[in-house]
């Protein structure tokens, strides 16, 4: 890291000094109410204390556990491990309802990380101490309350010891689309050069206005909606995801009245504003403001820029607004970016040399439209390779990345100091990070078509999941807002190809009998194939992400090991309760 490159606790001091009574970050209940808020000055000094803590009570170097509920006690005790050289580890707050579901998970990053601590919320004390016995693997860990260290706020400070730029800021735990979570470390160097190709990229000046409600654990919340703000000493408005769940409009609202210039989202995001429009609550909204729409974090599909577009349209949201962008965990954040103030580049794919990895134009458009991810950022090189041959291809392959801004590795595992591999060029020899996603560049822009262990391979061709999943959403109208998932399972040594669909229990069979039908014809005519199985599951049911993303290996594994909530199924036309 150049001297020029100044860190998150370097820019934080400096608007402390120069914008100390700007607001940093604002908590919204919703779009009417503000529950909290920071100056720059009042966050340098509250995680300054919590740092002040960690250091004097020798947690530097060791790992912190967070599970806050998203907020600003959350920013402030994050920021305070930054300082005392402690190493962050953030994770979804359990609760009463989620608590049987998510402690396995939280178990396992307890043991993996070796937690020294947890600094944590008022509401999960609570939930600690009426749940003793569940919590066991925490029984080593002293468990602090956030309000015990921000007393003290105010008083003086140790001197912090030296940061540099390897020194470790947090491990990322991924949510596992395709795996179980693994601790991506990610390092000072790491961020700091995510957060200068990002600003610059995507246009953040002082002056800008960001509003997220993606989850704090996820990259793109943590990074892009938390961070990325502070860095640039912009204002930063914060919103529980919950909130945005239940109530889509209020996203909107809120970009409304506070002229938010920068926000973004996932693609099912802005699925959810187009499918849960409610005119009368949005009427007289104002989305002008909005200069960089990011969409990023799963496959960006045409439909949903486009939809979400005509819908609002109408309140002066602009089309060039859509910034698509590629970043993944482990090379903490941005791969590419799209220009701002352009539109997103498209290109019409034949479907046919899809199956086959070749990338051939449809003049006709009658093909399946990928939607460009950007160019990619200064100082990292991405090269394509064919999984098969282990060579470089101009066809679609596998995404390889090497640069400062990838992370060193994952924590505590073998492969911690090999998560890239040796490729050797021609100008140099270099070390890549095998992303594991399915693409192609483009005039130095990058297409995603797929996840490599996602790919369905039925009788040697290649059919991508997303596009089987967006075929039977759009086979009958009652599909349309329900979560499905495509994956392939072998039996009698060959793959075979599943479908498992959310729906309303309430249905009769005869009805359901119907809708099974209309998704199989679809995926004949559409794809020229037929599924071995069609399984339709209660709704919110089929495993996703944090971040909303389909689990498609988890649900695979329900289904093989007869886990799924079935309603109804078609296989042997008979139905299959598994549970």
């Amino acid at each position: 890291m150049q001297p020029e490159e100044k860190d998150l606790l370097y820019m934080l001091e400096q608007y402390a000094i120069s914008l100390p009574h700007k607001n940093a970050c604002v908590f919204l209940k919703d779009s009417e109410t503000e529950v909290g808020k920071l100056t720059y000055s009042e966050l340098y000094k509250q995680a300054r204390t919590v740092g002040d803590y960690l250091q004097r009570h020798g947690f530097n170097g060791e790992r912190i556990l967070l599970p806050s509920s998203p907020g600003l006690n959350f920013i402030v005790s994050f920021i305070g491990c930054l300082y005392a050289g402690a190493i962050a580890v953030p994770v979804p707050s359990p609760t009463k309802s989620t608590l049987e579901r998510t402690l396995p998970s939280l178990e396992t990053i307890v043991k993996d990380a070796d937690i020294a601590m947890v600094l944590c919320d008022t509401d999960f004390i609570e939930l600690y101490e009426r749940n003793g016995k569940l919590f066991n693997f925490l029984s080593h860990v002293p468990i602090i309350d956030f309000k015990e260290i921000s007393g003290n706020y105010g008083k003086e400070y140790y001197s912090f010891l030296k940061i540099s730029p390897s020194t470790i800021t947090y491990l990322q735990y991924t949510s596992g689309s395709t795996s179980y979570p693994k601790g991506v470390i990610c390092t000072h160097e790491n961020m700091t050069r995510n957060f200068k190709v990002t600003a610059s990229a995507l246009g953040y000046e002082e002056d800008s206005i960001a509003l997220n409600w993606a989850p704090h654990t996820h990259a793109y919340g943590l990074l892009y909606g938390y961070l990325l703000p502070l860095y640039c000493g912009a204002t930063c408005f914060l919103m529980a995801p919950s909130t945005f769940l239940s109530h889509p409009m209020q996203w909107l609202l809120s970009m409304s009245k506070y002229r938010a210039t920068h926000s973004g989202c996932p693609s099912f995001g802005y699925e959810l504003c187009v499918n849960y429009m409610d005119e009368e609550q949005i009427q007289g909204i104002d989305l002008n403001n909005w200069r960089v729409a990011v969409t990023g974090s799963e496959i960006i599909r045409e439909k949903t820029i486009m939809n979400f577009y005509e819908k609002y349209k109408l309140y002066n949201f602009n089309f060039e607004a859509f910034t698509p962008l590629y970043g993944m965990s482990e090379t903490v954040g941005t791969i590419s970016t799209s220009s701002i103030g352009k539109k997103p580049v498209l290109l019409n794919l034949d479907t046919n040399s899809l199956k086959e990895n070749i990338i051939k134009e449809d003049p006709g458009r009658k093909g399946r439209v990928i939607v460009g991810c950007g160019k990619v950022v200064p100082d990292l090189d991405v090269v394509i390779m064919d999984p098969q041959s282990g060579k470089e291809t101009k066809n679609i392959g596998e995404i390889w990345v090497s640069g400062y801004q990838c992370s060193p590795g994952y924590w505590n595992k073998a492969d911690k100091k090999h998560l890239s591999t040796d490729f050797s060029r021609k100008e140099s020899q270099r070390k890549y990070l095998k992303t594991g996603d399915l693409g192609f560049l483009r005039d130095g822009e990058i297409f995603i078509t797929g996840r490599l262990k996602e790919v369905i391979i039925l009788f040697g061709k290649n059919h991508y999941p997303t596009d089987i999943e967006t075929t039977i959403s759009n086979s009958h109208s009652i599909l349309k807002n329900h979560t499905n998932a495509a994956f392939s399972v072998e039996l009698d040594d060959h793959e075979e190809l599943i479908i498992v669909q959310e729906v309303i229990a309430s249905q009769d069979t005869n009805h359901l009998i119907e809708i099974i039908r209309a998704m199989r014809r679809a995926l004949s005519k559409e794809h020229g194939l037929d599924a071995y199985e069609v399984v339709l599951v209660k709704t919110a049911s089929i495993p996703k992400t944090v971040s909303g993303k389909i689990q498609r290996g988890e649900c695979r594994n329900q289904y093989i090991n007869n886990q799924l909530d079935i309603i109804y199924s078609d296989k042997k036309f008979k139905s299959l309760r598994l549970n």
